[in-house]
């Protein structure tokens, strides 16, 4: 097992920054899919959790923007994260389990989106 969490330390270390914004937004969407199976079964507290943690991911990608590199992006980028930040709230006063869709679907978008420079870079690379 501590050869297996070595690997993987390993390749986190080794991944590109679009890499690592990939993997986030994959741990978003299972965290936001728990959150709202949670939500269906009434378990507040476990899908509080999950909102706290994608809060959390969300927060890290919005300080981690560099808005000198890309300003029109970045600023994009920006805006949708406190698009969903607000959204996260209402999910948590709400209570409500569909509420959680428009957020998986803007977070699938931008997984797609940074899955696809991923792929375009690596292409580049061979």
């Amino acid at each position: 097992m501590r050869n297996i969490r070595q690997y993987q330390s390993q390749g986190i270390e080794s991944a590109s920054n679009a890499q690592i914004v990939v993997l986030l937004f994959e741990k978003c969407v299972v965290r936001l899919q728990t959150a709202k199976s949670h939500m269906q079964t009434g378990e507040r507290m476990l899908w509080l959790a999950e909102l706290g943690k994608v809060r959390a991911i969300i927060v890290e990608l919005m300080c981690a923007l560099d808005h000198d590199t890309a300003p029109e992006l970045t600023g994009n980028l920006h805006r949708t994260y406190g698009w969903v930040l607000a959204q996260l709230s209402e999910v948590g006063k709400s209570g409500q389990a569909e509420a959680i869709d428009p957020l998986l679907r803007v977070c699938h978008t931008l997984l797609d989106a940074f899955r696809t420079v991923v792929f375009a870079n690596e292409g580049e690379e061979d």
